[in-house]
C-alpha cells in the first residue's frame, strides 16, 4: 500500500530541537516495517506559510496518488477546506493522541474530516460517536525500538538514583523541588531545563541508568500543596488548558528499555 506520511520533521517544526522522534522513529518507521510504501511530506517550512501549505499538500497527494494519507496533526496548519478535498479523494487518517485533553476544543472540530481517526482515550469514543465520527480505532501509545540493538552491547551500570526526561512545565519543577526538599535528588534532562534536552538514544541511556525514572505529567495539576504554593502556580491551575492527566509514550518506554535492553 502506497502511503503518503504528513507530520513535522523537527520536534515542534523547530530544527534546533531535532528530529521529531515520534513522526521518524515511530510512525514512519512503523508503516515502513510493516511493508509499506511511504512517501513523506514535511510542513515545517510551511508554518509561516500556510495558505501555501494548502496548495503544495494538495498537489502533491494528487502526483502521487497514495492508497492512505496518514497525518499526526499539530495544531491549525490545515484547512478543513484542505482536509476535505483530500477525504474526497483518498483514504484519510489522524492520530489523535490528546483526547484526554484536547477532545472539546481541537479534536471535535477535525474528527469529521478525516475517514477513520485514531484516539488515545477509549472515553472520547462516544464522544466521537456523538459529532458522526463513526470510524474511530482505539489505540495506544508504545516504546521506540529503534535503538535497542545499539543499547544492548553497552554495559549497563547505575549512574543516577532517581532521574526525569522531559520538557520544563511548572508543576514538574514544584514536583522535584519537593524531592529534593526531602534529600532525593533528581538528575533531569529537556528542554527548558539547565542541563538540555537528550538525544533518543541519549534518553535510553537514562532509562537504563537510573535506579527510579520519573514520569511527571505536564498537565495543570489541583494538587492543593501546588495550587497553594505560589501565586504562578494558582493561576497556571486555573488557567491551563491542559487539566487532565494522560498515558504518554514515557509509560511504555521507560519499562520496554529496562526489561528488553537491561535484564
Amino acid at each position: 500500500m502506497k502511503v503518503l506520511y504528513i507530520d513535522l520533521e523537527y520536534d515542534y517544526g523547530i530544527k534546533s530541537r531535532g528530529f521529531n522522534a515520534i513522526g521518524q522513529d515511530g510512525f514512519k518507521k512503523s508503516l515502513e516495517g510493516l511493508g509499506h510504501d511511504v512517501e513523506v511530506f514535511y510542513y515545517d517550512d510551511y508554518l509561516n506559510k500556510l495558505p501555501e501549505l494548502q496548495e503544495e499538500v494538495c498537489a502533491y497527494a494528487d502526483a502521487i496518488q497514495p492508497d492512505l494519507i496518514f497525518f499526526s496533526l499539530y495544531q491549525e496548519q490545515f484547512t478543513h477546506e484542505t482536509l476535505r478535498y483530500l477525504k474526497s479523494k483518498y483514504q484519510t487518517i489522524n492520530w489523535f493522541g490528546d483526547d484526554q485533553w484536547r477532545f472539546d476544543g481541537f479534536t471535535s472540530q477535525y474528527a469529521n474530516d478525516f475517514t477513520w481517526c485514531v484516539t488515545t482515550d477509549l472515553f472520547s469514543i462516544e464522544k466521537y460517536h456523538a459529532i458522526g465520527q463513526k470510524q474511530v480505532i482505539y489505540s495506544q501509545w508504545a516504546a521506540i525500538d529503534t535503538h535497542v540493538s545499539d543499547l544492548s552491547r553497552e554495559n549497563h551500570v547505575y549512574q543516577y538514583d532517581v532521574s526525569f526526561v522531559g520538557g520544563y512545565h511548572p508543576y514538574r519543577q514544584w514536583f522535584i523541588k519537593q524531592l529534593e526538599k526531602s534529600g532525593v535528588h533528581v538528575d533531569v534532562f529537556g528542554h527548558g531545563w539547565e542541563r538540555g534536552p537528550l538525544s533518543s538514544t541519549e534518553m535510553n541511556r537514562v532509562f537504563m541508568g537510573s535506579k527510579i525514572n520519573l514520569n511527571i505529567s505536564n498537565s495543570s495539576s489541583l494538587d492543593i500543596s501546588y495550587v497553594c504554593s505560589s501565586f504562578r502556580a494558582c493561576m497556571n491551575a486555573l488557567r491551563g488548558t491542559k487539566a487532565a492527566s494522560q498515558i504518554k509514550a514515557r509509560n511504555f518506554e521507560i519499562p520496554f528499555f529496562v526489561v528488553e535492553v537491561c535484564v
